[in-house]
């Protein structure tokens, strides 16, 4: 609530309707009501901090002061638990009218007293429900944010597209490198047995960043055998980057390792089918 405003809604009045009309409604010694103050060193950094990991925030939208309503969109950006109470009669803004709001009568109104007696079991039994429910859902932001259909799970999805098509381009280079790894092992053979015939220098390498980040944390929700063969094809890698790597040091042993082992590298193009397959399948998902 605001601390001070335009006359009859002064300092005064918000101090006397915190302390006479809603503490003695929610303070308990196990859950203490407090009301944000102005005077302690960091004003806002203290407010933000309290809105956050408060279980309970209490808001009054009545004079829609602009720093209460600021607050209260802090406050439902991060985590539900929140109260909304106004005076009967405030114009009610339309970004919070489908929630609930708990309506406390004018002090005009002919019968007060019996209205803000309901008000006070409405606002007791909000409580208590928070304190019960802590998940139930109370803000738009966080049922737009999160859950099935969300904003988050659209933009989680579009971030595993763009990982996917990492993976398929790094599929593609290691594919494209492998006969050309190949003919420079062959020219290397025929120079190990001709000296004279030259050989050549292996110098790139298959790439690994993208398999190694989707074995680490299978962000794709896919069987056993899948990732069997991803390791399968992610070992590949790695024997055949060794075997690059040992080359410098020793020609002779690289091209007789390869001469033995080739055949028992699997086929990279089974691979990028299966991650293009899947690749397509999210990409018809996130606009389902």
């Amino acid at each position: 609530m605001p601390f001070a405003g335009r006359s009859p809604r002064n300092k005064k009045y918000w101090t006397n309707h915190f302390e006479q009309i809603l503490k003695p409604c929610i303070n308990t010694p196990d859950f203490p009501a407090d009301r944000s103050s102005p005077l302690r060193k960091d004003v806002l950094r203290e407010i933000i901090s309290n809105l956050i990991f408060s279980r309970i925030v209490l808001a009054d939208i009545t004079s829609l002061n602009k720093n209460v309503m600021w607050e209260l969109g802090v406050r439902q950006s991060f985590r539900n638990g929140t109260i909304v109470i106004a005076e009967s009669g405030t114009k009610v803004p339309f970004d919070i009218t489908t929630k609930s709001i708990i309506f406390y009568p004018k002090l005009s109104d002919s019968d007060y007293t019996n209205e803000l007696i309901k008000f006070k079991n409405q606002l007791k039994k909000a409580v208590e429900d928070c304190k019960n429910n802590p998940d139930t859902p109370d803000s738009h932001i966080l049922e737009i944010i999160s859950g099935r259909g969300s904003i988050y799970e659209i933009i989680s999805r579009e971030e595993t597209i763009r990982k996917i098509g990492a993976l398929i381009d790094e599929l593609e280079f290691n594919i494209c490198l492998l006969p050309e790894l190949d003919r420079n092992i062959e020219f290397n053979r025929v120079y190990m047995d001709n000296p004279q015939a030259g050989g050549v220098d292996l110098t790139l390498r298959f790439r690994t960043y993208s398999v190694e980040l989707l074995l680490t944390t299978r962000y794709l929700i896919q069987n056993a055998d899948f990732y069997e063969s991803l390791l399968k094809y992610f070992d590949d890698l790695e024997r055949l980057n060794s075997q690059i790597d040992s080359f410098p040091r020793d020609r002779r042993s690289t091209v007789g390792w390869f001469k033995m082992h080739r055949h028992e590298i699997g086929d990279f193009n089974c691979i990028l089918s299966t991650i293009k397959t899947i690749h397509e399948g999210e990409k018809e998902r996130i606009y389902l």
